[in-house]
């Protein structure tokens, strides 16, 4: 099974999961700008697990 490189999709969570905050405790919304694709390499550079 081929899976999406993860520098695609760790960024998403990570703007997804700070979203989340702000619903929560209501402070503004991120900009996804600011996530992807901005983080892409940090994520990218990780070891894949599998």
């Amino acid at each position: 099974m081929n899976r999406p490189p993860t520098g695609e999709i760790g960024p998403g969570w990570e703007y997804y999961l700070d979203m989340l905050v702000a619903a929560r405790d209501g402070s503004p919304r991120p900009d996804f700008a600011a996530y992807y694709p901005e983080m892409r390499p940090y994520y990218a550079g990780l070891p894949a697990r599998t």
